[in-house]
């Protein structure tokens, strides 16, 4: 009958909508793509910390607030850290690097919750303190 076949057919597209989409994170988790030039351990670890360094420098300049300090992070930690995949591969069976590589990464989530909580404070004292200093009456010089 007729509403039979449209419950195959349906029933049909929902598996294959399921099998495809299952099949796609199952590749995406435990088959990655390469992304970007191979890289020893060593520079790559070394090239992540390098990064989260000069992301938490660029992000210190921001006066804007939160947001602007956490994007300025993020934008400046990325072109490095899209590499990541390639990286922990390099470092698999190495224990040294595996180990550099997990201290790199926690270093770099301190680091953004660090920026985050620290924005907070820091922009309203960036914004305060310049209009505190121009506040302040002319010098006056001392007499010897």
């Amino acid at each position: 009958s007729l509403r039979r076949w449209g419950l195959i057919a349906v029933g049909f597209c929902a598996l294959t909508l399921t099998v495809t989409s299952a099949t796609q994170i199952i590749r995406a988790v435990l088959f990655p793509p390469s992304e970007g030039p191979p890289i020893s351990c060593r520079d790559g670890v070394t090239e992540l910390y390098e990064a989260t360094q000069r992301a938490v420098s660029h992000a210190g300049q921001q006066i804007d607030g939160e947001r602007a300090a956490l994007a300025e992070f993020r934008r400046s930690v990325e072109p490095a850290w899209s590499h990541y995949g390639t990286i922990a591969r390099a470092c698999r069976g190495d224990a040294r690097g595996e180990a550099a590589l997990r201290s790199v990464e926690l270093l770099r989530y301190a680091e953004e919750r660090a920026v985050r909580y620290e924005a907070l404070d820091l922009s309203r004292l960036r914004r305060a303190t310049p209009a505190a200093l121009a506040a302040l009456p002319p010098s006056v010089p001392a007499h010897p």
